[in-house]
């Protein structure tokens, strides 16, 4: 618990220009929840969206 505390408060510093708290949960989100981008990745290569 203690390392998600640590990555939140450095999304919290690195947050300083979101103008919405909903951009602060997006942030924690996208660097806290482990992802996989990878399906998507693979379709931007394929050409999708068009």
């Amino acid at each position: 618990m203690e390392g998600l505390n640590s990555i939140i408060q450095n999304i919290k510093r690195r947050a300083r220009g979101f103008r919405n708290p909903e951009y602060f949960k997006t942030m924690i989100y996208l660097v806290a929840g482990n992802l996989d981008f990878s399906r998507w990745t693979q379709a931007l290569k394929c050409g999708y969206p068009h």
